[in-house]
C-alpha cells in the first residue's frame, strides 16, 4: 500500500469509526427512550383499561346486590320456584308456573332487556328450585345447590365473582356475579347475572398499544378471560394458549418475547382491584 493509500486510509479511519461510535451510542440511546416512553405509556394505558373493567365488573357486582333485595325476590316462599331435579331437559314455563315465580321472572325481564351485555340472570333456592332469563331449556336434572356458583355465595353476605366456567345448558363460558338473598318462610338462595366471555373480548379489541399491541385479561387461576387477537385461547390456561403468554414473568417491566417470529414486548398488570 502506498503512503498516499495509507493516509487516506487512515483519513477515512479517524472519520468513519468516530461516526460510527457515536451512531451505535445515538440509536441504542433512542431505542432505550422509546421503550422507557413506551412503558411508561404502556402503564399509564392499563391503568386506564384496569378502571374502565373495574367499573365494568363493579357493574355486575351491583346488578347481583340489586336483585338479592329487590321486592320480587325477597317474597319468594319454599316451593314458589319450580325444580328440575328428576326431570329431563325441558323448556322452562316461569311465567305458567306459581304467581311468585312470575313476578321474579317478568323483573328479570324487564331488567335483561334493559341490560344488552348480560347474558344470563338466575336463581337457585335452598329446596332446589332454579329460574333463569332468558328462558331456555333446564339441563338434565339441574340441581342448584350443587353448583359451585351456589356453594360459593350461599355462606356470604356480598357480591361474589365465581371463577370462570362452561354453562351447563348452553356450554358458554362465562363470568358471575352471585348473591345470597332471603325470602319469605325461611326461604332463601343465591342470586346471580354474567356476561360472556365474547362480550369481554369485543371490549377489549376496541384497546390498542402501538401499531399491533393488544390487552389479554387473564384471571387470577390462570385462566384467559379474554384474547383479542385469538379468541380460540378464551378459557384456556396461559399454559395452553397458541402464544407463548406462560413464559412471561409476573413483573411490571417491559419483557422481550417472540411470537410467531416476531419479538414483542409484554408486560402483566395485576390489577388492584380485580386481582
Amino acid at each position: 500500500m502506498t503512503i498516499r493509500k495509507k493516509i487516506i486510509a487512515l483519513l477515512m479511519a479517524g472519520v468513519i469509526l468516530p461516526v460510527l461510535i457515536v451512531s451505535v451510542v445515538v440509536i441504542n440511546q433512542v431505542r432505550a427512550d422509546a421503550k422507557a416512553q413506551f412503558e411508561q405509556q404502556s402503564q399509564s394505558e392499563i391503568g386506564y383499561v384496569d378502571a374502565l373493567f373495574s367499573m365494568y365488573l363493579n357493574n355486575l357486582s351491583e346488578n347481583a346486590a340489586f336483585f338479592a333485595r329487590a321486592n320480587a325476590i325477597t317474597q319468594l316462599t319454599p316451593g314458589s320456584i319450580e325444580s328440575y331435579v328428576n326431570k329431563p331437559s325441558q323448556t322452562m314455563t316461569p311465567l305458567n308456573n306459581s304467581a311468585l315465580e312470575k313476578n321474579a321472572f317478568e323483573l328479570m325481564d324487564d331488567f335483561g332487556q334493559t341490560h344488552p351485555d348480560l347474558a344470563f340472570i338466575w336463581l337457585g333456592t335452598q329446596d332446589k328450585g332454579y329460574l333463569q332469563w332468558p328462558n331456555g331449556k333446564n339441563a338434565d336434572n339441574y340441581d342448584p345447590l350443587s353448583r359451585d356458583w351456589y356453594k360459593r355465595s350461599i355462606n356470604e353476605n356480598k357480591s361474589i365473582r365465581i371463577p370462570a366456567y362452561r354453562d351447563a345448558a348452553t356450554n358458554a363460558p362465562l363470568v358471575d356475579y352471585v348473591h345470597r338473598f332471603d325470602g319469605k318462610e325461611g326461604q332463601f338462595g343465591a342470586f346471580g347475572v354474567d356476561v360472556s366471555l365474547q362480550k369481554l373480548t369485543a371490549m377489549l379489541a376496541t384497546v390498542k398499544f402501538g401499531g399491533q399491541g393488544y390487552v389479554v385479561m387473564v384471571e387470577d387461576t390462570g385462566t384467559i378471560l379474554a384474547d383479542p387477537s385469538n379468541p380460540k385461547n378464551n378459557f384456556k390456561k396461559l399454559d395452553q394458549a397458541s402464544l407463548p403468554y406462560a413464559q412471561l414473568e409476573n413483573a411490571s417491566s417491559l419483557q422481550d418475547i417472540e411470537f410467531n417470529g416476531d419479538n414483542w414486548f409484554a408486560s402483566v398488570y395485576t390489577s388492584p382491584k380485580l386481582g
